[in-house]
């Protein structure tokens, strides 16, 4: 059982149910989906994580984290992808296949580096 307060809402977890509400939410930060009421006054359950075992929840500017112990109705919410990122391959732990979207790996750019200045005589 835990409570998490961000900028403009609030998120509860109790027994087999998670719970959030809050006005001026634009960002879907109360969980309740992609077409789902943005802003609630009213605590409100968040159905698609009835019956999930909850560990922690975090809530910051404009977002809600959820620790959840993996389940399969943990694996058949929806993954965020962000638009300007490409899809990441993950591995599916209990066949070892790929299930990403995109099952090319991309190594990050190495970050700049200074160039030392050298002396000269």
């Amino acid at each position: 059982h835990s409570i998490a307060c961000g900028a403009a809402h609030n998120v509860v977890h109790a027994d087999s149910s998670a719970i959030s509400w809050g006005s001026g939410c634009s960002s879907g930060e109360l969980g309740f989906g992609e077409n789902g009421k943005k802003s609630s006054a009213r605590p409100d359950k968040i159905e698609t994580l009835e019956g999930v075992s909850i560990a922690q929840i975090a809530c910051g500017l404009a977002n809600s984290m959820l620790l959840v112990e993996d389940s399969e109705q943990v694996r058949k919410l929806p993954e965020w992808v962000p638009k300007d990122r490409p899809a990441v391959a993950t591995k599916d732990a209990s066949k070892g296949k790929d299930t990403g979207k995109s099952a090319s790996k991309r190594k990050a750019p190495e970050p700049a580096r200074g160039k030392k200045a050298s002396k000269k005589k």
